[in-house]
């Protein structure tokens, strides 16, 4: 486990990688979670784009209707209507 002075430190690179103002303040325990989260921004912004020229659509059929459910991992802030799985009720989130 890094010490608060390494998290600082860690905190002021991520945040010229992001393109942020660090914020230093909180306990030893916050700071890191502030890392890991920054970390995780960070990783996300350096993974390859997904570019498509052509005019046809990357989705494939049937995907995007109302009975279609899948399962996804959110890399960003995400809003949507979901679904319990066991009972088919919509949660709230």
């Amino acid at each position: 486990m890094a010490t608060k002075e390494e998290n600082i430190q860690r905190l002021r690179e991520l945040a010229t990688r992001l393109g942020r103002d660090p914020d230093v303040s909180g306990s030893a325990a916050e700071l890191s979670q502030r890392v890991m989260e920054w970390e995780e921004e960070a990783e996300a912004e350096h993974l390859p784009a997904v570019e498509n020229d052509s005019d046809e659509s990357i989705v494939p059929p049937g995907i995007g209707q109302r009975s279609e459910r899948v399962l996804i991992r959110a890399l960003r802030t995400l809003h949507i209507c979901a679904i319990d799985p066991d009972s088919n009720r919509e949660l709230d989130m």
